[in-house]
């Protein structure tokens, strides 16, 4: 938030199962990894939140910090999910 308050920019914020979601890996690539999405990304903060139920893709502290961003703003555990949020959270 602290990045997207001095860039004045909104945060996109991706809510993914990486290694099991099929829906998560389609927007991955037919929406992320498109030249149109890196040109409009340069107007948001991006974060992207895995919570992944493999261990070894991620640290046991991002995975924490993770599901507590899940809790907050994923609270249905719905995937994948896009939230935008302003610099205030």
């Amino acid at each position: 938030m602290s990045k997207a308050k001095k860039q004045k920019k909104n945060v996109l914020v991706y809510f993914t199962r990486s290694d099991c979601c099929p829906l998560c890996k389609m927007l991955k690539t037919d929406f992320f990894n498109t030249n149109e999405f890196q040109e409009l990304s340069d107007n948001y903060v991006l974060l992207y939140v895995d919570v992944t139920r493999n261990k070894d893709l991620l640290s046991d502290k991002q995975l924490i910090q993770n599901k507590k961003l899940l809790t907050k703003l994923n609270k249905r555990k719905v995937f994948p999910l896009l939230k935008v949020l302003d610099s205030k959270g």
